[in-house]
């Protein structure tokens, strides 16, 4: 069996509709994922919207699917996944420390949160003992407490 070397480096990414959840909280914004049903095999994904006060769907996961001057809305009959996604936005603490725990030596996040989610952050990323955290994982506190 190959072995991997020694200096390889495991690691991990993730995109912001897999993980982020809490797509209503602290005043986010609406983004095109928030928008965005589910679907499955037998059923295409949609985005919603509002135009000239009537509502709509449009195929697609794509912002340019939209036409012009809508502004995306949700739905309460419709169900959208991203809303919940794996919710890192409440959990990242744990998560970090299980990426820790898990020995990954690199990992990625894409969060599409604006300015004033970093600064909520910020305050519980101070106070987050990532002592037995491999480096590269620190470099998580330290890109949110530097923003």
């Amino acid at each position: 069996m190959t072995k991997f070397p020694e200096n390889f480096l495991w690691g991990g990414a993730t995109a912001a509709n897999q993980i982020e959840g809490a797509y209503d909280v602290d005043g986010k914004g609406i983004s095109v994922t928030d928008i965005t049903t589910a679907g499955s095999l037998d059923k295409p994904r949609y985005l919603t919207y509002e135009v000239d006060g009537k509502e709509g769907k449009a195929a697609g996961m794509f912002a340019a699917s939209l036409p012009e001057g809508a502004k995306g809305k949700i739905f309460a009959d419709e169900y959208y996944p991203n809303h919940v996604a794996i919710d890192f936005y409440h959990h990242y603490k744990e998560d970090i420390k299980m990426f820790a725990e898990w020995a990954l030596r690199s990992s990625a996040y894409q969060l599409l949160r604006l300015e004033f989610s970093l600064k909520g952050m910020k305050k519980s990323l101070t106070n987050l003992d990532l002592t037995s955290t491999a480096g590269s994982l620190k470099n998580v506190r330290s890109m949110v407490l530097n923003h």
